[in-house]
């Protein structure tokens, strides 16, 4: 899964995204659980701020800045969610092209230990349809204050036939009155 910006102008000195897994039936599967404590773990899950070598189309955000990332992943039993969060910060400021297209992270999901049945070694549930959100998505400015990307065609899913998978709204999360104003800013 890829995430990418287009038409910032603004100087910058990082960003932060965050997705939400869900399912659109009752019960997170254990083939989606990323989390530390969940049947795939943490070591399968990839998030990676930087573009691949071959991938052309989009220049890295960050540019040739030295950066640092911190990824955090969180399942919440009560909501059936599982939240992955990705820190990028970096030096110096970062004065981007509006024209351009930038790669902002790559997650990938290894379903190497995942199946249809749980078993002993196994991750059961990759039958099950999966919609994950860009849930939120802003840039740092100058000040290091956080302000807040429009999000657009922010829903992937997955699903086990490849058909379409009917994804619900992802519900509000918390911001600051600051963040919340910052999305009405010209």
């Amino acid at each position: 899964m890829y995430t990418s910006v287009r038409g910032h102008e603004a100087p910058h000195l990082g960003y932060r995204l965050a997705w939400i897994l869900r399912t659109p039936d009752p019960g997170f599967p254990d083939a989606w659980r990323f989390d530390a404590d969940g049947c795939q773990g943490t070591d399968l899950l990839t998030i990676n701020p930087r573009g691949p070598v071959t991938f052309t189309r989009c220049f890295d955000f960050a540019g040739a800045s030295a950066w640092t990332a911190s990824t955090r992943v969180e399942f919440d039993a009560s909501a059936g969610t599982l939240r992955i969060e990705l820190d990028h910060d970096y030096s110096p400021l970062v004065v981007p092209s509006v024209d351009q297209t930038y790669f902002l992270a790559r997650v990938l999901f290894d379903h190497t230990w995942s199946s249809v049945e749980s078993g002993a070694t196994m991750c059961s549930g990759i039958d099950r349809p999966v919609c994950i959100a860009l849930a939120q998505a802003g840039w740092i400015d100058e000040a290091g204050e956080l302000q807040a990307w429009p999000i657009g065609s922010g829903i992937v899913s997955a699903s086990p036939d490849g058909g379409p998978v009917e994804c619900a709204a992802v519900p509000a999360t918390r911001g600051t009155w600051g963040t919340i104003k910052a999305q009405y800013r010209n």
